[in-house]
């Protein structure tokens, strides 16, 4: 009877501790919070993310021009269950409809989303360089081949 009981509480610390991962998860991503600049880019283009609450934050990339400010991309990081999505919007790709990326592999400060079943980008990687600074690439390997680009933010002061 009491090894029956020891089994149970172990499966349920192993269910609780599952269920919660994503937002474990989440926690490792908040210190993407606050406004960040591509590095030289002409006009300036912002990316800036803030949490909504301990399973998403939400972020949209910008640029100013003659005419204002133009919202280029909004996107969302969102804990469901084990996983954490990355849902990047474009309002004028797929009817600005969010594609949806997984998280699929954290390793130190580098972060792994992955789409394969989009054609462009299938990967998007946020690799925390320092805590001002971090690297965004965005693409897809074909043939074994990185293809894509990259963009060097830094914190906005």
């Amino acid at each position: 009877m009491k090894r029956l009981l020891r089994v149970t509480v172990l499966w349920c610390c192993i269910i609780m501790a599952s269920c919660n991962s994503g937002q474990k998860q989440m926690e490792k991503l908040r210190w993407l919070e606050g406004t960040w600049v591509v590095k030289g880019s002409i006009p300036p283009t912002y990316e800036s993310w803030e949490r909504v609450n301990g399973s998403e934050m939400k972020g949209r990339s910008w640029y100013e021009d003659s005419t204002g400010v133009v919202n280029t991309e909004n996107i969302r990081l969102i804990a469901e269950g084990h996983s954490v999505i990355y849902e990047a919007s474009v309002s004028n790709q797929n009817g600005g409809i969010g594609i949806p990326f997984t998280l699929q592999n954290v390793q130190n400060d580098t972060f792994t989303f992955i789409n394969e079943k989009h054609d462009f980008p299938q990967i998007i990687r946020y690799i925390r360089t320092t805590d001002t600074s971090f690297t965004a690439e965005v693409g897809k390997t074909e043939n074994e081949k990185w293809e894509g680009f990259r963009l060097f933010f830094i914190l906005k002061r």
